[in-house]
């Protein structure tokens, strides 16, 4: 899938999230994973990452089939 992002909407402690269009012109929202520490501040490998990267993906679905089953 390929969106157009078309403004910063912000930041939090783990992603950013920008405003985008689809490619069929639709209104969403694009949020990326990145927090690259742990909670000491320390760089975590690749493969953490990924991980959690996964698990908070894995919570914002879960968060949005809650708020619009």
């Amino acid at each position: 899938m390929k969106w157009y992002i078309i403004d910063f909407l912000g930041n939090g402690s783990t992603s950013k999230a920008y405003r985008a269009l689809t490619m069929d012109g639709r209104d969403c929202v694009v949020k990326m994973y990145v927090r690259k520490v742990d909670d000491e501040g320390i760089l975590i490998d690749k493969k953490t990452y990924e991980k959690n990267a996964k698990a908070a993906v894995k919570r914002e679905v879960d968060n949005f089939r809650k708020i619009y089953p």
